[in-house]
């Protein structure tokens, strides 16, 4: 290269270049005058010349190869235009010339040092950006020295040196590693509200899944049993509370979050109201009508929906109605499930059709919806919801309407209907105190107070953040009485004006996202009132006063269920003389609160102040268990959510059962359980395609029979001796033991023949295989009237024809029924129901009329014996090598994990049990179950033959039931349990 000695720019005279042909070039200077003194000493040297090997080398040695690979991968981040090119082009100048044929060119007599400058400091930065390029396969935990290198380094970036952070940062990014942020900067609250913003869409959190997350037992959204709810709900309490929140429904409040049920809206013109109608008609059970007060808005209705495009009707679920005018506009909230939403929109469109005059939609993201259930329901919301106070607002009025900040659509409703909101206020402190005195003073304990079963109760209120006590405080009605003395009026209220008490601007989709929208931070609420919290003066009520915002909202009551009657467990003549009393009494009466959207902690928290316990599905499905009331979806075997809900729980239950040891769980062929895991319902109708049995895996009945030999005999000689025993005076003497009473019936020794043949012919390949449970026809009869007209034949005359009419109308019929043991016992989902033979009612009869005994406490119900296991006889039969066996390879069954098992009981199952438990109420076992049709009549024609067992179960009992046997499936103890018919009323 040229070298240069004085940095400056030089005027010189013309140079001309001659471009020569060979490979080292040569320039001539031609100088026209003498150049200065400061002139460039240009060397005479010549050019650089670069050579060019033409040949193409064909081989190269390892060696060289190796030296390549190196060269190229040091030189991969070097700059372009230092890297050497293999192929230099020698006649360079003569490209930049136009012409080829000149052969002088006149060179630049200025050199721009700037450019120079430029171009070197741009080749620096490149070269200093490839020296801090990494360009081996160490990563930066590997650069450093052995003794340097520490685990923790691996996941954090600071434990490096300052030097290879950002290598670690660039290796990790490549990976595709996110960089941990420190844990200060993810608490941060703007933070956390976009994540929970994020996992909450995810999810379907609630609004109050935050405050539920930290105290309860949360539904998981891989869980089979809760994937179809969409939602994260509360299953229970941390803490120990089974108990507490039983003492909570019945002596005190119990609040329940709700909000994952759907709504759906449909609404009409006014004009149009037959139709609208008309298709909620259709949606109901066949010759079902709405009845009048729910037409008029005052009561919410609950009603079974059918699909009727098919035949028979198919069953979806339960639901509940609401119906308002608002304006010119007829509305109706659906309330459903929302394992229900998908199937009800599907049929409500189908029935709306083409009518663009009806609109559907799903409201369930704007209205929320909490329950509360006890005797101190009312005065918790007395406490929390304080009434608007009209006197106040009538007086800024306006002022209120000329404030912008003000002019909501609330506070224009409220100006138009003031009235109403008075009427409204005055309804809602006198029911309050209605039924707060009905719980709790003796001289209105019976009286109804005024308040119907589902009434509608809208309101207008504060906010109840305003009103939140420092501590959790007892509410008393004294007291509430004279704070909401205030806000209620009595001299221009209407008492007979029914009409205007069920209008509220909570029907308006505008009021609603007006009032969800205008709703003030905490931060705010709490500001403020810890600003004024020491001040009495009037200027800091009015500061308090001018952040409260007036929010609608709807109570619906809730009437409770009737509580069910305790067992007796004294002698005939003393029950008979002391009868229960005739006075009904009802459990977890309460309220259900409809609030608009994002308002949920504001009411939340004051409800939870005012010592409301909270509980969560567990406790919701043990209050419908205490009153002995089916609850969705457990106990609707008829619909698809039913039949989804127990196909989950068979599999949970099957994956915990063969998760264990043989030794660590029960053997259900010995104790002779068919159905362990989940009811099977076609089993009770004796289908044949129940069962897929194959020929080959019959066993030769001589070689059964062999074996059985021995113990037959013994059962003979048995079944003498006790028959010369009991021949005489049977129901007065106590028998020593009940297998020898057991083995008095002659059919029984068939029965066990039979049994045992069948236990030692079945085999693992025999296991039962429940068809596809949509294809059988299972039908729940929901009919009240014919429910009742069947508990009334039964009862009164079980010989009637009508009731082979009835079962042969209803093949596949099966009937819910309330379970009540009549001495020790509880039962569990799956417990069988069985039909009890004459032994068990002889053996009863003579329990109950020992002297000795202690009457109802000394019944105990029969045991079933000891079956054989087919899979330890198959077992036995392959390693016996005298008796061949077509079988196949043991070690594939283990494998095998049967749903059933091939073992059937001594006595029919006419039933199953779909809820159980010990239940406080009534201080004994009960649940929920259903039985046959065919099966209960059959029971109750044979206890009217006996006239004693009717007279135990109508004088003793005090029951309107039948007398049937329930045993649990880990047990081989049969439980005397009545069973009585439900029918919601």
């Amino acid at each position: 290269m040229q070298k240069i000695e004085k940095v400056t720019e030089v005027k010189q005279a013309p140079v001309l270049c001659k471009i020569g042909t060979n490979d080292s070039a040569s320039v001539t200077l031609k100088h026209s005058d003498e150049l200065e003194s400061t002139a460039l000493n240009i060397s005479k040297d010549p050019l650089p010349t670069i050579k060019q090997e033409n040949e193409k080398k064909t081989s190269f040695d390892d060696k060289s190869d190796s030296r390549l690979r190196k060269w190229k991968k040091r030189m991969r981040f070097q700059p372009k235009n230092i890297t050497t090119v293999e192929e230099v082009q020698h006649d360079y100048y003569k490209k930049l010339l136009a012409n080829s044929d000149v052969t002088e060119v006149e060179l630049p007599r200025v050199i721009s040092v700037l450019q120079h400058a430029n171009a070197a400091a741009n080749e620096i930065q490149s070269m200093m950006s490839a020296i801090k390029q990494h360009s081996g396969n160490k990563t930066a935990l590997q650069i450093l020295p052995r003794h340097m290198r520490r685990r923790s380094a691996a996941h954090n970036v600071k434990r490096l040196p300052r030097r290879l952070r950002e290598l670690a940062q660039q290796q990790g990014a490549q990976n595709g590693e996110n960089t941990k942020v420190c844990r200060k900067k993810r608490r941060r609250n703007i933070n956390l509200q976009n994540e929970y913003s994020k996992r909450a869409g995810k999810s379907g959190w609630l609004e109050t899944h935050m405050w539920h997350a930290k105290r309860f037992h949360m539904t998981d959204t891989n869980d089979p049993l809760y994937s179809a709810w969409g939602h994260r709900v509360a299953i229970h309490p941390n803490d120990k509370s089974f108990r507490a929140c039983y003492r909570a429904t019945a002596n005190h409040c119990l609040l329940q979050d709700i909000s994952f049920y759907k709504c759906i809206q449909i609404s009409c013109d006014l004009d149009k109201q037959e139709e609208i109608f008309c298709i909620i008609e259709s949606l109901m059970a066949v010759n079902s009508n709405i009845p009048v007060k729910v037409k008029s808005g005052e009561c919410e209705h609950h009603i079974l929906i059918y699909d009727k495009r098919s035949e028979p009707p198919q069953l979806i679920g339960p639901a509940s109605i609401m119906y308002q005018q608002q304006g010119k506009e007829q509305i109706i909230w659906l309330r459903i499930h929302p394992t229900l939403l998908e199937k009800t929109n599907d049929l409500i469109s189908y029935l709306v059709g083409n009518r663009s005059s009806i609109s559907i939609t799903d409201i369930s993201s704007e209205l929320l919806r909490f329950r509360l259930s006890g005797p101190k329901s009312s005065v918790t919301l007395l406490s929390v919801l304080r009434p608007f106070n009209t006197k106040e607002f009538h007086d800024e009025v306006s002022d209120s309407i000329a404030s912008p900040s003000t002019q909501s659509v609330v506070n224009k409703w409220i100006v138009e209907h003031l009235e109403k909101v008075a009427l409204q206020n005055y309804s809602f402190v006198t029911m309050m105190t209605a039924c707060h005195k009905q719980q709790f003073h003796k001289a209105d304990k019976y009286k109804s107070g005024g308040v119907e079963e589902s009434q509608i109760i809208p309101l207008i209120v504060n906010d109840p953040r305003l009103t939140l006590p420092i501590q959790k405080t007892p509410a008393k009605l004294k007291d509430l009485l004279s704070d909401t003395a205030d806000c209620v009026s009595t001299t221009d209220v209407v008492l007979n004006d029914k009409s205007s008490v069920t209008s509220s601007p909570l029907w308006n989709s505008d009021a609603r996202n007006d009032i969800s929208n205008r709703r003030l931070s905490d931060n705010v609420v709490s500001t403020r009132k810890n600003e004024t919290k020491f001040e009495l003066s009037e200027d800091a009520k009015k500061s308090l006063k001018s952040i409260s915002q007036p929010i609608p909202v709807i109570l619906i009551r809730r009437s409770g269920f009737k509580k069910p009657k305790q067992p007796p467990t004294k002698s005939i003549t003393e029950d008979v003389k002391n009868t229960q009393s005739s006075e009904e009494t009802y459990f977890a009466q309460g309220w259900d609160l409809i609030i608009p959207a994002k308002w949920a902690t504001a009411f939340w928290i004051p409800l939870v102040y005012n010592q409301a316990r909270v509980g969560g599905i567990r406790e919701q499905s043990r209050t419908h268990l205490e009153c002995k009331r089916p609850f969705f979806p457990r106990d609707y075997p008829d619909c698809e959510s039913g039949r989804l809900f127990w196909e989950a729980t068979m599999k949970r239950k099957q994956t915990v059962y063969f998760r264990k040891p043989p030794a660590k769980r029960p053997n259900y062929s010995i104790l002779a359980t068919p159905f362990p895991f989940a009811p099977c319902w076609e089993h009770l109708f004796e289908r044949k395609s129940c069962f897929e049995i194959s020929h080959a895996d019959q066993v030769d009945v001589k070689e059964n029979t062999e074996l059985n030999v021995q113990k037959n005999k013994l059962q003979t000689k048995e079944l003498n001796v006790i028959s010369e025993d009991t021949s005489t005076n049977m129901p007065d003497v106590k028998p020593k033991t009940f297998n020898s009473l057991q083995k008095n019936n002659s059919n029984q020794i068939s029965g066990f023949k039979r049994q045992a043949l069948d236990n030692i012919s079945s085999t693992p390949s025999k296991m039962l295989k429940h068809e596809n449970q949509k294809d059988f026809p299972v039908n729940v009869i929901h009919n009240t009237e014919l429910l009742k007209k069947v508990e009334h034949l039964c009862y009164d005359d079980a010989v009637s024809g009508e009731l082979d009419i009835l079962c042969n109308e209803n093949t596949f019929g099966l009937i819910c029924v309330q379970i009540s043991m009549i001495n020790k016992g509880c039962p569990v989902e799956c417990s069988s129901i069985c039909v009890p033979n004459t032994d068990d009612i002889i053996k009863l009869e003579a329990q109950y009329k020992d002297l000795h005994g202690k009457g109802l406490a000394n019944c105990s119900g029969p045991y079933e014996a000891t079956h054989m296991d087919p899979i330890k006889m198959e077992k036995k039969r392959a390693t016996d090598s005298k008796i061949p066996h077509p079988t196949k390879n043991i070690h594939e069954k283990k494998t095998e994990k049967p749903i059933s098992f091939p073992v059937y009981p001594s006595r029919t199952i006419c039933g199953f049990v779909t809820s159980g438990d010990y239940l406080f109420c009534s201080g004994g076992g009960g649940g929920v179950g259903f039985v046959t049709l065919k099966h209960l009549v059959q029971v109750y024609r044979e206890q009217v033959k006996n006239d004693w067992l009717k007279l135990f179960v109508r004088e003793v009992l005090h029951n309107r039931g039948a007398l049937l046997l329930l045993r649990n499936p880990d047990s081989n103890q049969y439980r005397f349990a009545v069973i009585e018919i439900y029918s919601s009323e």
